[in-house]
């Protein structure tokens, strides 16, 4: 596992999850708090590998991961996009980290036999397939990926912002919605923002929303 090159000059961290490509919207949203925190972004694909066919590997190496940080940082902080959202909502137990922001989950599945089936949408078939992953493989991976998020922030001890679009017909919004009933209020707050035609990421006046509540949430 390869560790990226950070500064050792500032105190605070705030490490970006988006799973396997780095969106620069993503990038664009947590620029403005470069000068207070290092910005890390790293490959989750390089945590990731099929071989092992065990979610616990790539969770364990996140956290090993963050672990490194947590040595050299007086705070580490997540925020995590979409799929990546789901990763670092795995995170949110780990004592050293304090405060999580999750930013449109991909928070979809089917329950069979007690089970959550995760979905996930063509796009990510499409990077699937790019970096020649068994698609079948991560479905399996997947899914127990979203059912260890919903005990981890469930038991979270860390601050969380949580980030949705607001629309009744989003699947995605309605079972974050259920989810959000059994977390700890005073440490989590879900906003709903924009609606299922806006992209969240690059409507302007949205765009602008998120960044003022993330900027708040971190300087609190």
């Amino acid at each position: 596992m390869k560790f990226s090159k950070i500064s050792e000059i500032k105190k605070k961290v705030l490490v970006v999850f988006d799973l396997f490509t780095m969106d620069e919207n993503v990038v664009d949203l947590v620029k403005e708090n470069e000068n207070e925190y290092v910005l890390d972004f790293p490959n989750l694909l390089s945590f990731y590998d099929d071989s092992e066919k065990n979610i616990d590997t790539w969770i364990k190496n996140c956290r090993v991961y963050l672990g490194e940080l947590a040595k050299k940082y007086d705070e580490v902080n997540l925020l995590g996009y979409s799929l990546g959202a789901i990763l670092a909502g795995n995170c949110t137990t780990l004592p050293f980290v304090q405060k999580v922001i999750l930013i449109e989950l991909s928070y979809w599945y089917m329950e069979y036999q007690g089970e959550k089936k995760a979905f996930y949408s063509d796009k990510v078939n499409k990077i699937l397939t790019n970096e020649n992953i068994n698609a079948s493989l991560f479905s399996i991976i997947y899914t127990k990926l979203i059912n260890e998020f919903d005990g981890q922030i469930k038991q979270a001890d860390a601050e969380m912002l949580i980030l949705q679009k607001l629309d009744d017909y989003s699947i995605e919004s309605k079972m974050m919605n259920r989810l959000y009933r059994y977390l700890n209020k005073q440490k989590a707050k879900l906003v709903q923002i924009g609606t299922e035609e806006q992209d969240l990421l690059t409507d302007e006046k949205t765009r602008n929303m998120m960044k003022l509540l993330i900027n708040n949430f971190l300087d609190n």
